[in-house]
């Protein structure tokens, strides 16, 4: 293998994984290297008997206009990784609602937001100063201009949509929840209003459900195989144990099994604290930048269970289960994990990507059920999951006469793919860094780190949008701005 490189991208997952796809296309001498076997980070597929899925249950969004698409398009590899949406299938949004004396509701996205999705969220028609609110609230974040959404980066969700009032039946816990953990996988009262502002505009004008034929991991290999097919290197299998660095200046990095390879720049998706206490060194930096990476909040992890079934049993991608009082602050999950808690009323996401083309064998279905939980390697999954499987009896009780295999999603399996852990009990996020106040919008940690030659990209710094979209983001913001200045 050559040793000497322009830029060496640490880590295959979404942010990686473009940002080496975008550098090797311009010219750009790249080597990509990734601990695990193949791209995809959190997200990298998995192709086990006749399943094509990923670890963790994931519906990208915008559907349109993406940087996916972005990315896709300058690499010309459009044809590579077919997107799909649910509609193309016959197939849509389910949702259930349950209020605090137990009565449960369903809505199914086919007929829009009609007058049965309010009937669903125990909305009255005919209360027309409730129902003005909810068309003020919708059309204010839907209009709002960059420089009053700017204003609110310091303002919570909560306190921004309870600025409207008192909202009719279970309007307040739908928009709040699917903003919160349902977007950033973050407790309302953290994230800002600002983000999920944005977030909503993106949305209505890119729609949202974006997956891909054979799973959206197509997306991360296309990617790093154009890498290759650009004159660059992939290494898997290759885990970075330093980042040198020499008088302030990256001059490449040692991978554990001792060899050397040289670059100006390195792009890190390992994390911003993994990268700087990890694999740079403290030391390397001043104090009062460490402080700040150090104090930095983790988001929420996702934590649940896989289930193979021998019939097809969901009818839908995508299920969300909303019980009234859903809307834990950050503190009651991290009691929760201390006391080793059992959940009594959180949303849960029940999804599948097998009814899309080539991802599960005929007849068979691929189920994922899932809530939110402290992102700590070593929580415990059993409460988790008991109260899982208890609402699971309630609305897809027929799931349990098809199981042929069941397995758990946990922080920990997140570890092992994704960044490390930060410590013993910090790592395993679906996403990173949080998107939370202090740290989102303009307080979102800098791509451009204070060691020359140093950047990050990922969902910790540089990006925005949901998830894999914000890595993704970051990954070409970083690239561009390296092929513009270095």
């Amino acid at each position: 293998m050559k040793k000497d490189y322009d830029v060496i991208v640490i880590g295959a997952g979404p942010g990686g994984s473009a940002a080496a796809a975008i550098l090797a296309k311009a010219g750009k001498n790249v080597l990509l290297v990734d601990k695990n076997s193949s791209a995809g980070g959190r997200m990298r597929g998995i192709h086990r008997d006749g399943y094509n899925y990923e670890l963790f249950p994931i519906h990208g969004l915008p559907f349109n206009n993406s940087q996916f698409d972005y990315v896709l398009e300058k690499i010309g590899k459009q044809d590579d990784a077919k997107k799909v949406h649910m509609s193309q299938f016959g197939m849509n949004t389910i949702m259930y609602f349950v209020t605090p004396d137990g009565e449960m509701t369903r809505w199914d996205q086919k007929n829009g937001f009609d007058a049965k999705f309010f009937e669903a969220l125990h909305v009255p028609m005919d209360d027309m100063a409730g129902m003005a609110k909810i068309q003020k609230l919708l059309k204010d974040m839907g209009t709002m201009p960059e420089e009053e959404i700017r204003k609110l980066e310091n303002t919570p969700c909560t306190e921004f949509v309870d600025s409207y009032g008192e909202f009719p039946g279970m309007f307040r816990t739908f928009v709040l929840a699917s903003f919160g953990e349902g977007a950033f996988e973050m407790t309302c009262d953290m994230v800002p209003a600002s983000d999920m502002i944005r977030l909503f505009q993106i949305q209505a004008r890119g729609g949202a459900c974006r997956y891909y034929d054979g799973g959206i991991c197509k997306a991360f290999e296309t990617f790093a195989n154009s890498v290759e097919e650009n004159g660059g290197t992939v290494l898997y299998n290759a885990r970075v144990k330093n980042i040198r660095v020499v008088n302030s200046q990256v001059t490449g990095i040692i991978l554990e099994n001792g060899e050397e390879y040289n670059a100006p720049v390195v792009i890190s998706t390992a994390g911003i604290r993994q990268t700087v206490n990890q694999l740079v060194g403290s030391d390397k930096f001043d104090t009062a930048y460490v402080e700040r990476i150090n104090s930095l909040v983790s988001g929420l992890a996702c934590i649940g269970l896989r289930y193979f079934l021998d019939a097809e049993v969901l009818e839908s991608p995508q299920i969300i289960y909303f019980p009234e009082g859903c809307l834990e602050p950050y503190a009651e999950f991290k009691k929760m994990a201390e006391e080793n808690r059992k959940p009594e009323r959180n949303y849960i996401y029940l999804g599948t990507t097998s009814l899309y083309p080539n991802c599960a064998p005929k007849g068979k279905q691929l189920v994922y059920a899932v809530m939110s939980c402290m992102a700590d390697p070593q929580i415990d999954p059993e409460p988790y999951c008991e109260y899982i499987e208890g609402v699971l009896r309630k609305i897809q009780p027929d799931l349990f006469d098809h199981i042929e295999r069941r397995e758990y999603m946990t922080p920990a399996q997140t570890v092992s793919v994704g960044t490390d852990a930060v410590d013993a009990h910090i790592g395993g996020e679906a996403y990173g860094v949080a998107n939370a106040i202090g740290q989102a919008g303009a307080d979102r940690p800098s791509a451009i780190s204070p060691v020359k030659g140093l950047f990050y990209a990922g969902n910790d710094a540089g990006g925005f949008g949901e998830g894999s979209h914000q890595a993704v983001d970051s990954g070409v913001k970083v690239a561009e701005y390296i092929i513009a200045n270095m």
